[in-house]
């Protein structure tokens, strides 16, 4: 009978740690998983564009990008963009790209400056284009 309670306890005490050491495992494979970082990168002629967990890292300098199918409003956009003297660069047939700035509509001007992302879709004319770039 006196035996019957320090026999209990150590039970108790031994399953009781049991567990405290199952937990303190699960804890250390939780905080050892790390986020893994996946970094894309598109080049467009002399320029980068870093994407890092489907993130945009945005470019330092301004970039204007044009979505082109072949259209002749296409064309004529590039036209405009000349006339505006601006550099910009034509992306043709980029599907993560076009998903990345949901374009629906040919020809579409996407603006990348510092921390804001212009778009405009469909033919934009010359006097618009001058006043926004």
């Amino acid at each position: 009978m006196k035996y019957i309670l320090p026999i209990i306890l150590g039970i108790l005490l031994i399953t009781g740690c049991g567990k405290k050491e199952e937990s303190n495992k699960n804890q250390e494979t939780k905080t050892e998983q790390k986020p893994k970082k996946v970094v894309k990168v598109i080049k467009l002629n002399d320029v980068n564009l870093t994407f890092v967990n489907d993130k945009l890292k945005t470019p330092e300098k301004r970039i204007i990008l044009l979505f082109d199918d072949g259209t002749p409003y296409c064309e004529k956009e590039k036209l405009v963009l000349h006339a505006l003297k601006k550099k910009f660069y034509v992306v043709k047939d980029n599907k993560y790209l076009e998903d990345y700035f949901n374009i629906t509509y040919f020809p579409t001007i996407v603006i990348l400056d510092k921390n804001e992302t212009t778009k405009y879709e469909n033919f934009t004319p010359y006097e618009f284009l001058k006043g926004a770039i």
